[in-house]
């Protein structure tokens, strides 16, 4: 970003070919935006930032996911700007240089059990590592063990929970 090259792709990793840095684009999503940040107070200015952003994206998001329908209005609108100035990223991602052309393995073996939504991971209060090794490969993959209480709240909320 400093030296006003092509974000996208980076000859600094891998070097001497360089990455499509589009393959990993958590990293562009939140660093490009805050280059000025870490460049003016350093990286840990910039993880507290982001810290403060992720949980107020997140209630945010919530808030209207969940309470305020006539968002879902105002989605076209914003699908069309996102569209719009995601084009370039996007068309770099899937066809830009360096692009996926595919995955050296099958992901078949790598699905969510539908039970695994309502157990707990193996590191979680109420986890039980036997139950989790059944359900998931590795530890990684328990990222979608929910546990009852999410479970409890989806059929709460289009009863009327909150109102």
């Amino acid at each position: 970003m400093v030296a006003l090259e092509n974000p996208l792709f980076s000859h600094a990793v891998n070097a001497p070919d360089g990455v499509n840095m589009m393959a990993n684009t958590t990293v562009l999503g939140l660093g490009i935006p805050l280059t000025p940040v870490t460049l003016l107070l350093g990286p840990l200015v910039t993880y507290r930032v982001l810290a403060v952003l992720a949980l107020a994206g997140t209630a945010w998001a919530w808030y209207f996911g969940l309470l305020a329908r006539t968002f879902l209005a105002g989605s076209a609108i914003a699908v069309g700007v996102s569209v719009a100035l995601l084009a370039y990223p996007l068309w770099f991602h899937f066809l830009g240089p360096q692009h996926y052309r595919g995955l050296p393995f099958s992901p078949d073996p790598y699905y969510t059990d539908l039970a695994a939504v309502a157990a707990y991971a193996r590191e979680s209060w109420f986890g039980n590592p036997v139950d989790a090794a059944a359900l998931a490969h590795n530890a990684a993959e328990e990222n979608t063990f929910y546990g009852w209480p999410v479970q409890d709240v989806l059929v709460w909320l289009p009863t009327g929970g909150i109102s």
